[in-house]
């Protein structure tokens, strides 16, 4: 009754690992795949945003670059 239990202690064990020791036991465990594993999921969330991120960047260095140079009054073609 007074055990903890085990998942309390993988995570107390967890938090005292180095860097080093966490890549170790993912790279015994699971190998190459398990370094990349949920990668897939979170690059798939990324996604979306980094495009919003970037296509406002790309609006405002527009509009700034044709303030600065006096190109929103007229644009002669």
């Amino acid at each position: 009754m007074g055990e903890e239990p085990r998942a309390g202690k993988d995570r107390d064990r967890a938090m005292k690992m180095t860097t080093r020791q966490t890549l170790a036991e993912i790279w015994r465990d699971g190998g190459m795949r398990g370094m990349f594993s949920g990668a897939g999921p979170k690059v798939g969330r990324a996604g979306p945003s980094v495009a919003i991120v970037v296509s406002f960047y790309q609006v405002v260095k527009y509009g700034l670059h044709h303030f600065k140079y006096g190109l929103h009054h007229f644009h002669q073609q």
